[in-house]
């Protein structure tokens, strides 16, 4: 807040704010009453824990503006893997600042498993991200180079994965 102001904080920056407030709570609170009656109203989340999106095309839920929010409040966060088998290998960020789909595009447009989790990337202990090109071109096998070298000393652990909120107070 700058001095001489009326201290009104900025209302769309607040709505975003609660918004997001609710798809984290959402994500933390798995065994919750409101997060269960969601869950068996809208459907269950992905297994990465995002929550489905409202396909209802009467009325106007709450849920439905909560969920408006979603795409700037995942731009926030990043997964901590530990099982693998709450995020998505391609979708979610998890390794590194962005997704690996916008980090090696040219596999991600040959790869079989594009919703698939972290876990069935790491096979019998070695990543395998299940391109379905055989021969790879330069620049797909460039990416393919940079992939392997930034898995190969990443491991799998037993636990859940968690979220992590990767902006701080002046994003």
């Amino acid at each position: 807040m700058k001095i001489g102001g009326l201290g009104i904080r900025r209302v769309t920056t607040m709505k975003q704010a609660l918004l997001s407030k609710w798809l984290w709570r959402y994500e933390k609170e798995g065994e919750s009453l409101w997060r269960r009656v969601i869950d068996v109203k809208y459907g269950n989340a992905s297994p990465s824990g995002r929550p489905k999106t409202v396909n209802q095309p009467f009325g106007r839920s709450l849920w439905r503006g909560i969920l408006a929010s979603r795409d700037l409040f995942f731009e926030g966060i990043s997964h901590k893997v530990i099982d693998g088998n709450n995020t998505c290998f391609w979708k979610d960020v998890w390794c590194g600042e962005v997704s690996l789909a916008t980090s090696f595009p040219r596999l991600y447009r040959h790869t079989s498993l594009k919703n698939g989790l972290v876990a069935e990337h790491f096979v019998d202990g070695v990543w395998s991200p299940q391109i379905r090109r055989r021969n790879l071109r330069e620049g797909e096998a460039i990416e393919m180079q940079r992939l392997t070298t930034l898995l190969t000393p990443l491991h799998l652990g037993v636990g859940s994965d968690t979220w992590e909120w990767k902006w701080n107070k002046k994003k």
